[in-house]
């Protein structure tokens, strides 16, 4: 019996690892997903800073959404406009402050997640079941002295 338990832990987590494992086809989904993502980010950090830019972009990536039926001469006509947009200081050091702005915002969402899982009494039911509730409280060894009298006359 032992022999049939053994192969029965061995075939279950093969089976396991197999079906958790993700297909190419998903892989590349989510790797467009990922992509897309990230795209629609850069054109709203640019369309803070200028929203020609943000519209070039977009017309851009219609473009190359189109595939082979693009006109190569309006292509490079938008293309040449973006590059000049965004070499421009003024551009470039507004898209750096967005960005910026932006991976702050989602490092303050992350620790105010943070805070909020262990302030509130989620993570453990309330202080009753949290072992280290009562170490974190001050200790009193002594009693703080009396405010001083005041003179005499």
């Amino acid at each position: 019996m032992t022999h049939f338990k053994k192969i029965t832990v061995c075939l279950s987590a093969i089976l396991l690892m197999t079906a958790c494992a993700t297909s190419p086809e998903e892989q590349a989904r989510r790797e467009a997903e990922r992509q897309k993502a990230q795209r629609t980010l850069e054109i709203n950090l640019a369309n803070q800073c200028d929203p020609q830019v943000a519209d070039l972009m977009k017309q851009i990536d219609n473009i190359k959404e189109q595939g082979e039926e693009t006109n190569n001469e309006q292509f490079s006509q938008l293309n040449q406009q973006y590059k000049e947009k965004i070499n421009e200081p003024l551009f470039y050091n507004c898209y750096k402050l967005a960005w910026e702005n932006y991976l702050n915002q989602r490092r303050l969402e992350a620790v105010e997640q943070r805070a909020y899982y262990y302030d509130s009494d989620i993570w453990l039911w309330g202080h009753w079941h949290d072992p280290f509730y009562y170490h974190h409280r001050p200790r009193v060894y002594h009693h703080p002295a009396p405010p001083p009298r005041p003179p005499r006359r």
